[in-house]
């Protein structure tokens, strides 16, 4: 992603509640900070967390504490939770 106003990349904090943290290897607590292209949103920060989400699971997404979808842009600082 390239473009005038976009980051080379931020770095976001992503939070995993209930059976999410299904996904996490042992000792993790469900909250790790990823670094992504400056102009990402929360669907390619869920590709790029590597995590192996279900076929069609329904995420239900919250940034900064309000409710959001997968197209919602990410800027550098963001709380996302799935």
């Amino acid at each position: 992603m390239s473009g005038p106003g976009v980051d080379s990349s931020i770095e976001v904090r992503l939070v995993l509640f209930a059976d999410l943290r299904r996904l996490l290897p042992p000792g993790h607590d469900g909250r790790f900070t990823l670094t992504v292209p400056g102009g990402s949103t929360v669907a390619d920060l869920v590709a790029a967390s590597g995590l192996a989400f279900r076929p069609n699971e329904e995420l239900r997404v919250g940034v900064n504490g309000e409710s959001r979808d997968l197209t919602a842009p990410l800027h550098a600082g963001d709380e996302v939770v799935l």
